[in-house]
């Protein structure tokens, strides 16, 4: 098996550094991580550059200059360039998470591969990102991913619509890019909900810590024309900052939860799972929700059509559609041998289509196609 360098931030608030080393140690591969995050002295003049008394704006500050910059793309990759010279032998592998900095100043001449689930062109378009570089480092920051990309051996990513995106913004060749897509935590897996209760529980869930990005307020608009028709209905709202707007008869406020076993509880609570984001790179707690059978409400756009079967494990609707939403709240609980057979086959899409296992398969056949083919 290959030894692998894993350039990444580990500690992503993803996970997905963490997801994806497991899942390839467990195929045998030996995991190294090289995290110039983790440099203990550009660490601390950054703290010392981006200082203000007010933290929320000394972190966003940190935050721009250590990362979303021109300079932080440049001290990063730089740094990641010395941390691999010190461990980095002929033969290694060398997987790269994320395209905000590059593995090596000298990427260019060396084999590397890329997975990512966005690109910082989309963050410019959808207009909801707030961690994109000041608009006068744009142009030379993009030129900067253009290059990471086009000197990939491969690149993998976690939805046909970056893929799609690749090809026609950033021009790369379609052979070079494997979706691969993502897969849900392994604790879900294990505790997942194999007899769906016969009875409703006229509960929906929203869990989503950015209220507006995840379409918090669109929610709580169909949520108010839907018990027009269906005085019992509850709706559950988890992760984001209480708002007064959340003070309406049938909500119950619970917001943050870090706890996966109390988490578990709440999907298992409900029966619909409302989460029409005006902006999502993918959408883990789609897949949370699903292993516990529930129906999901997502919108077209990115990875969500890819996640939900529309009319087969959920619904897609558009952007801002919460009178659709609120109509298909009240048809979900008026057809409940429907309600039953789509969850099922919720559950049975994430089994089949989103599990680190097959995942890091995926990976492993493009990157280190001789152990998989000894495997297979």
């Amino acid at each position: 098996m290959a030894t692998i360098h894993m350039v990444c931030q580990e500690d992503s608030s993803s996970g997905l550094p963490i997801y994806l080393r497991d899942a390839l140690a467990d195929l045998g591969h030996r995991m190294m991580i090289i995290d110039a995050k983790k440099c203990l002295l550009p660490k601390i003049r950054i703290l010392l550059e981006s200082f203000h008394p007010d933290r929320k704006r000394w972190s966003h500050r940190r935050s721009m200059l250590g990362t979303y910059s021109v300079a932080g793309w440049k001290r990063n990759t730089r740094l990641n360039g010395l941390l691999l010279d010190r461990v980095r032998r002929p033969h290694d592998k060398i997987l790269q998470i994320g395209g905000l900095y590059a593995p090596h100043p000298d990427a260019a001449g060396m084999e590397y591969f890329l997975f990512f689930t966005y690109t910082m062109k989309l963050a410019f378009r959808d207009g909801y990102s707030k961690w994109v570089p000041e608009n006068d480092q744009r142009e030379e920051f993009v030129e900067l991913e253009q290059r990471l990309y086009a000197g990939a051996e491969h690149i993998f990513v976690a939805s046909d619509f970056v893929r799609r995106h690749l090809i026609a913004d950033y021009g790369i060749p379609a052979d070079r890019i494997t979706v691969v897509s993502m897969g849900v935590d392994d604790f879900f897996i294990r505790n997942m909900r194999l007899n769906l209760p016969d009875s409703p529980a006229n509960r929906c869930l929203f869990v989503g810590y950015t209220f507006d990005l995840k379409g918090g307020p669109d929610v709580l608009k169909a949520f108010s024309s839907a018990r027009k028709r269906l005085p019992d209905l509850e709706l559950v709202i988890v992760g984001p900052n209480h708002s007064t707007a959340m003070d309406q008869e049938g909500i119950r406020y619970i917001g943050a939860v870090t706890d996966r076993e109390e988490l578990l509880k709440l999907y298992r609570s409900a029966d619909l799972f409302l989460l029409p984001s005006r902006c999502d790179s993918f959408g883990f707690v789609f897949l949370e929700a699903m292993t516990q059978g529930l129906v999901c409400v997502g919108t077209s756009l990115n990875a969500m059509p890819e996640i939900i079967a529309d009319g087969e494990t959920g619904y897609i609707v558009e952007p801002g559609d919460h009178q659709r939403i609120a109509e298909l709240i009240v048809d979900f609980y008026s057809r409940p041998d429907a309600r039953t057979a789509m969850g099922h086959r919720a559950r049975e899409r994430v089994l089949e289509r989103f599990t680190w296992p097959r995942v890091v398969e995926a990976i492993q056949a493009v990157m280190c196609p001789a152990e998989h083919t000894d495997r297979s």
